[in-house]
């Protein structure tokens, strides 16, 4: 189900939590668990959290392929100011500029044009 509302802090944050219950849960039983007789600490005690600032985040994606992250950012309701794409594969390319119209379509309110006109030219490919 695609989003049709800009979505910030506490319900991506809420989202985030039922995906990754079973990460809570493993991380959690970090506290019962020794070696060499010495109880271990967890390196994480409980979830850290972020909420996205309302005007929308800046996003650099190496590597960036046909866009999935991109998308899956915008399906949760994010608002990408600024968008740079970095990927060598030519054919990738061609895919994501086309995925970008797309997606300013779909996700008028979170990824204007303007996020994305000089996401492929502003680095280079190779970095």
């Amino acid at each position: 189900m695609v989003p049709t509302g800009i979505q910030h802090g506490p319900e991506i944050l809420q989202r985030f939590k039922v995906a990754h219950k079973p990460l809570v849960k493993a991380l959690s039983s970090f506290e019962s668990m020794e070696s060499h007789g010495e109880p271990i600490k967890p390196l994480l005690r409980q979830l850290i959290t972020w909420t996205p600032p309302k005007e929308g985040i800046t996003l650099l994606k190496l590597f960036g392929g046909i866009g999935t992250g991109l998308e899956a950012l915008l399906q949760l309701g994010m608002v990408v100011r600024r968008y740079f794409y970095v990927d060598i594969d030519p054919i990738a390319k061609q895919v994501a500029a086309s995925r970008m119209r797309e997606f300013t379509t779909r996700f008028p309110q979170q990824f204007a044009t303007t996020a994305w006109k000089a996401s492929f030219t502003f680095l280079p490919s190779d970095i």
